[in-house]
Formats: structure tokens, C-alpha cells, sequence
């Protein structure tokens, strides 16, 4: 059991890195936005800037609540590593954030192909070849 823990020690430390990247990449479109705000552009677009504000805001929100998760989950563990207990919650909590970052994953990805798509419809000038 101490070995499943211990794996699960490290897929704990991969989600980690999953959450940095998609933070770093949210971060980088954020700036991207600010970089158009900042151009002469047709005010027509900014409901469209001030939608995406608030997507990428909202994922700055689900990934620091996702963090705040894997930190009480890895204090958790290891807990468990040091009486090798494993509980029905534990493993619950383990899928589940499992799925949490399968989904924050594929909402990002959706945001990203939503922002590409968008800055090469309304902004051609502004490469989206230059984002992620």
C-alpha cells in the first residue's frame, strides 16, 4: 500500500505542474489582452475583451481553488504514508481530483482555441500564432 501512496505522492506532484502551466499560459493571454487594450481597436470589440477578461479571471479562480485542493489532499497523504491507513474518503478524494484536473484542463484548452480563434477573426494583425 505504501507504494500506491507514494505513486499517488508523485501524480500529486504532476498536477502540481499541470496547474503552474495552465496559470503561466493564462497569465500570457491576460497580458495579450492587456497588449490590445492598450492599440487603437474598434470599440465594438470591447464586450468581446471584456468577455474574455472574465473567462481567463474565472480560470485564475478554479486553478487556485484546484491548488488549495492538492494542498490539503498532499498533507493528507501524507499522513497516510506515515500510518499506511488508507481511507474510503482518501481515495474518493483522489478521483475526484483527478477528474478536477481532466476538466480544468479541457475547459483551458477550450479558452485557449476560443481566444486563438478569436484574436485571428477580430484582431488579424495580432498573431495567434504567438500564443500558446
Amino acid at each position: 500500500m505504501k507504494n500506491e501512496l507514494s505513486g499517488m505522492l508523485h501524480q500529486n506532484e504532476a498536477w502540481k505542474e499541470i496547474l503552474k502551466q495552465l496559470e503561466n499560459e493564462n497569465i500570457f493571454f491576460k497580458t495579450k489582452l492587456t497588449d490590445i487594450l492598450t492599440m487603437d481597436f474598434p470599440k465594438v470589440q470591447l464586450a468581446h475583451l471584456e468577455f474574455f477578461q472574465s473567462r481567463f479571471l474565472k480560470m485564475d479562480s478554479q486553478i487556485g481553488l484546484l491548488r488549495h485542493e492538492i494542498r490539503e489532499y498532499t498533507i493528507l497523504l501524507k499522513q497516510l504514508l506515515q500510518t499506511d491507513r488508507p481511507e474510503q474518503e482518501f481515495l474518493n478524494r483522489y478521483r475526484n481530483l483527478e477528474e478536477n484536473i481532466f476538466s480544468i484542463r479541457e475547459s483551458f484548452h477550450l479558452l485557449r482555441a476560443d481566444f486563438q480563434d478569436y484574436l485571428s477573426d477580430a484582431f488579424p494583425g495580432v498573431s495567434a500564432k504567438h500564443i500558446g
